[in-house]
């Protein structure tokens, strides 16, 4: 009773109309129930992920191994039956190519640093950059201007940067934080640093990688990732005094590259124009083979694909599943297709994401709308057996529901168990196929594909699109308000 109520304020708030539970009949309950039955008993996830891990292997963005994935994706969807297979362009600034990362502590007792660059940073000058070690306790234009970094190397604590629990974003401070993460480069740039080396709460000297532009930029100076005991021993010793760091990065920035996205589409039987779409990115990060980020999500939205292709009939909608490109450097496939499709996203009737990797499912992220809640409560008892039926709300520009979101689309993002999702493999070579479990990406794929066919067969759209002054409130209810407007977002706004 108490998601109703907060339902029911909700739409109040934002003054649209309460949405009300899907219609489905009992027909189109056991169709739903047949699609996922055939992903337990015939379905090929693992199999996919398996090709896209170890047979493709890490699918970083503008390399041959992506535009290898790409054409095995459409290769896949045709094998399934599903004639419409497309590729839309997304163009970036700068291709990328890492190179050899060297490190070096200096003084009485010298010693090699582990280190890696992070993804579209430039080489450090063709001799090694030399300089002092400067550690950030936090990442403020003050804080910054009171450590005068000008001709340093700067340490930074991964926390400081995302706070204590990653991808969490509930409150103002969360977005400010994450948009002194997203210019912590240029910031720094302007300050007069050198470089900077971030080190993360994995233990053992894992290093991760990631890129905090977007659309191919490269970042203003040279930044990399530093083993967790490394970063430690270089707090310690500057405590005593002065510490100096050699640093070289050998990467190259290929100057504009185009890529694609991957579409595929299932029409309709009465209303073909109207589209609920299944997204997951196919790009990953070098350092593993992507397995589960997101070689998981895009499998398991072609095993949805799979299994709703050999069903007898087809629903109402038209089903559209999406493989993103270049997702890990900026959401650029999807935000991409949103502006490139600007026109007709009123014709989207939802956007379903998965993108955390293949852990236990618990249900559906409803970014901060309450009024998807009681549209989905007929879907519980299928979804129940799935894993969980579920919702959690808050908000997340990380991930393709992004331009969804900003666009007033209703957006669900796949919720897991992902303990160890963040410590463990996110962007780190651990990243690998032996990390799934074959029954809980099982479970993804099947909740996934019943959610998809029940939107699409509803006799009626699961919650209305909001306008632009509706997206607006929503954001501000959620402290994310001001963290759009300040980015590359704000031109999706309907």
């Amino acid at each position: 009773m108490k998601q109703i109520v907060l339902a029911a304020a909700f739409a109040l708030a934002l003054g649209i109309a309460r949405a009300e539970p899907l219609s489905l009949t009992a027909e189109e309950l056991s169709a739903a129930g047949t699609v996922a039955g055939d992903i337990y008993v015939r379905g090929h996830a693992f199999e996919y992920v398996a090709s896209l891990s170890d047979e493709l292997g890490p699918r970083l963005t503008g390399s041959e191994q992506f535009e290898r994935a790409v054409h095995w994706a459409v290769d896949q969807f045709h094998a399934m039956g599903i004639a419409d297979v497309r590729l839309e362009p997304v163009v970036l600034k700068h291709g990328w190519q890492r190179g050899a990362a060297q490190a070096r502590l200096l003084g009485e007792a010298p010693r090699t640093l582990h280190v890696a660059s992070y993804g579209w940073s430039p080489p450090t000058p063709k001799r090694a950059l030399r300089g002092p070690v400067v550690f950030l306790e936090d990442t403020t234009d003050a804080a910054i201007a009171a450590a005068r970094v000008k001709g340093a190397i700067v340490l930074v604590d991964r926390v400081s940067l995302t706070g204590p629990v990653a991808f969490r974003h509930t409150t103002p401070e969360d977005w400010q934080r994450e948009r002194l993460y997203e210019t912590l480069d240029q910031r720094l740039k302007a300050a007069g640093a050198l470089a900077a080396l971030v080190y993360s709460k994995t233990v053992n000297q894992v290093l991760r990688t990631s890129a905090p532009t977007e659309g191919g930029e490269a970042l203003a100076l040279p930044v990399g990732s530093i083993g967790r005991e490394d970063a430690l021993l270089i707090r310690r010793r500057l405590t005593k005094g002065a510490v100096e760091v050699e640093l070289s990065l050998d990467n190259v920035l290929t100057g504009p590259i185009t890529l694609q996205n991957v579409v595929a589409e299932l029409p309709g039987r009465e209303h073909p124009a109207e589209w609920v779409m299944l997204g997951a990115h196919l790009d990953s990060w070098d350092f593993a083979t992507g397995a589960q980020d997101n070689g998981s999500g895009a499998a398991q939205v072609m095993e949805a694909a799979r299994a709703i292709a050999g069903l007898g009939s087809r629903p109402r909608r038209s089903l559209r599943f999406v493989l993103w490109a270049s997702e890990e450097q900026g959401e650029n496939g999807s935000k991409a297709f949103v502006r490139a499709h600007a026109s007709s996203m009123g014709q989207v009737v939802a956007y379903l994401n998965t993108d955390t990797g293949a852990g236990r499912p618990l249900g559906w992220n409803v970014a901060g709308r309450e009024d998807l809640v009681r549209a989905l409560e007929p879907l519980a008892p299928l979804l129940d057996r799935l894993g969980g039926s579920a919702t959690s709300n808050d908000l997340s520009f990380d991930t393709d529901t992004a331009a969804f979101l900003v666009a007033g689309v209703p957006t669900l993002n796949l919720d897991v168990v992902d303990d160890q999702y963040d410590a463990v493999v996110h962007h780190k070579p651990a990243d690998t196929l032996d990390k799934i479990d074959v029954h809980d990406l099982t479970a993804g794929a099947a909740m996934l594909a019943v959610t998809a066919y029940a939107l699409a067969d509803s006799s009626r759209p699961i919650a209305p699109h909001l306008t632009s002054e509706q997206t607006k409130e929503l954001l501000k209810r959620n402290g994310a308000l001001e963290y759009v407007q300040s980015t590359s977002m704000k031109d999706l706004l309907p």
